[in-house]
């Protein structure tokens, strides 16, 4: 099982316990209580959703139907150096519009899901103009 495997089975595992604690008489439990960002990954100078980006986005909709349906999302696009710069400067908008996408699509209301864009204006690492960077072709998914 990959990294995003192992995350996506981490964060069910908590989801589970909020919601098991949530039908409990007594049990206080947090609103809300989930760790974000989420950090979403796409191949260069693509906005389709790998199948790590599926299991990552899986797991969101899970925890979030499971213990925060009432909260807001922001879906946050960015891209590298060289996606910037290249033939497609929109990419990461196109991303974070593909997330919000499978969100809706997978349950989550479309009215509590806002899309921003970043570009390449903040990078997850810093890179020299027009140098492609892994880390910087993403989408950030943070729930409030």
């Amino acid at each position: 099982m990959n990294q995003a495997g192992i995350k996506a089975l981490i964060a069910l595992s908590t989801v589970a316990v909020f919601a098991l604690a949530a039908g409990r008489p007594g049990v206080a439990v947090a609103a809300c209580a989930l760790p974000s960002p989420y950090e979403i990954y796409f191949e260069s100078g693509g906005s389709a959703l790998t199948s790590s980006a599926a299991t990552t986005a899986d797991g969101i909709v899970a925890k979030f139907l499971a213990v925060c349906p009432s909260s807001k999302i922001l879906v946050t696009g960015h891209s590298d150096g060289a996606e910037a710069t290249g033939a497609n400067p929109a990419i990461s908008l196109q991303r974070a519009h593909a997330i919000r996408a499978y969100l809706v699509a997978h349950g989550i209301g479309a009215a509590v899901i806002s899309v921003e864009d970043k570009g390449f204006t903040a990078p997850a690492r810093e890179t020299a103009p027009n140098v492609g960077e892994p880390q910087n072709r993403s989408v950030d998914v943070t729930i409030n």
